[in-house]
Protein backbone atom coordinates (compact mmCIF):
# COMPACT_ATOMS: atom_id res chain seq x y z
CA UNK A 1 0.00 0.00 0.00
CA UNK A 2 2.58 2.45 -0.03
CA UNK A 3 3.29 2.65 -3.46
CA UNK A 4 -0.64 3.91 -3.66
CA UNK A 5 -0.50 7.69 -3.98
CA UNK A 6 -1.69 9.51 -1.10
CA UNK A 7 -5.10 11.37 -2.96
CA UNK A 8 -7.14 8.38 -3.27
CA UNK A 9 -9.10 6.49 -0.62
CA UNK A 10 -8.05 3.16 -0.16
CA UNK A 11 -10.89 0.69 -0.89
CA UNK A 12 -10.21 -3.10 -0.06
CA UNK A 13 -12.93 -5.90 -0.82
CA UNK A 14 -12.80 -9.80 0.26
CA UNK A 15 -14.77 -12.86 0.82
CA UNK A 16 -13.75 -15.61 2.98
CA UNK A 17 -9.99 -14.73 2.65
CA UNK A 18 -9.33 -13.95 6.59
CA UNK A 19 -11.25 -17.68 7.46
CA UNK A 20 -8.41 -19.15 5.91
CA UNK A 21 -5.86 -17.08 7.90
CA UNK A 22 -4.27 -18.56 10.72
CA UNK A 23 -4.99 -16.79 13.89
CA UNK A 24 -1.47 -15.25 13.82
CA UNK A 25 -1.53 -13.88 10.37
CA UNK A 26 -5.35 -12.78 10.99
CA UNK A 27 -3.92 -10.81 13.79
CA UNK A 28 -0.99 -9.54 11.67
CA UNK A 29 -3.41 -8.23 8.90
CA UNK A 30 -5.24 -6.39 11.15
CA UNK A 31 -2.64 -4.65 12.83
CA UNK A 32 -1.25 -3.30 9.41
CA UNK A 33 -4.76 -2.08 8.85
CA UNK A 34 -4.57 -0.33 11.77
CA UNK A 35 -1.06 1.22 11.17
CA UNK A 36 -2.60 2.23 7.55
CA UNK A 37 -5.85 3.70 8.75
CA UNK A 38 -4.18 5.73 11.52
CA UNK A 39 -2.19 7.68 8.24
CA UNK A 40 -5.22 7.97 6.18
CA UNK A 41 -8.66 6.83 5.16
CA UNK A 42 -9.10 3.41 4.41
CA UNK A 43 -12.08 1.41 3.76
CA UNK A 44 -12.83 -2.67 4.15
CA UNK A 45 -15.81 -4.58 3.28
CA UNK A 46 -15.89 -8.39 3.79
CA UNK A 47 -17.82 -11.37 4.03
CA UNK A 48 -16.27 -13.52 6.16
CA UNK A 49 -17.37 -16.43 8.77
CA UNK A 50 -14.87 -16.55 11.41
CA UNK A 51 -16.76 -17.50 14.09
CA UNK A 52 -19.75 -19.76 14.43
CA UNK A 53 -22.19 -17.44 13.56
CA UNK A 54 -22.45 -17.95 10.22
CA UNK A 55 -20.99 -15.43 7.42
CA UNK A 56 -21.16 -11.46 7.81
CA UNK A 57 -20.86 -8.70 5.46
CA UNK A 58 -19.27 -5.91 7.55
CA UNK A 59 -17.45 -2.36 6.90
CA UNK A 60 -14.30 -1.45 8.45
CA UNK A 61 -13.44 2.35 8.22
CA UNK A 62 -10.83 4.40 9.23
CA UNK A 63 -11.46 8.27 8.69
CA UNK A 64 -9.07 10.94 9.62
CA UNK A 65 -7.45 8.02 12.27
CA UNK A 66 -10.66 6.80 14.21
CA UNK A 67 -11.72 3.23 12.94
CA UNK A 68 -15.37 2.44 12.64
CA UNK A 69 -16.84 -1.45 12.52
CA UNK A 70 -19.94 -1.78 11.64
CA UNK A 71 -22.23 -5.36 11.11
CA UNK A 72 -23.88 -4.11 7.78
CA UNK A 73 -25.91 -7.79 7.31
CA UNK A 74 -26.22 -11.25 7.21
CA UNK A 75 -25.75 -13.60 4.52
CA UNK A 76 -25.56 -17.01 3.65
CA UNK A 77 -21.95 -18.34 2.38
CA UNK A 78 -22.34 -16.97 -1.24
CA UNK A 79 -24.30 -13.87 -0.30
CA UNK A 80 -27.04 -15.09 -2.43
CA UNK A 81 -29.19 -13.41 -0.21
CA UNK A 82 -28.93 -10.71 2.56
CA UNK A 83 -30.61 -9.29 5.58
CA UNK A 84 -29.58 -5.55 5.35
CA UNK A 85 -29.28 -4.23 9.08
CA UNK A 86 -30.03 -0.78 9.99
CA UNK A 87 -27.95 1.96 9.33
Amino acid sequence: MQEVPEEPVLCLYHTFVINQFAREARERFAALMDAYGRKRDLYCVSIDAISTEGPRLRLLAYENGAKIERLLAYCNGHATWLEWLGT
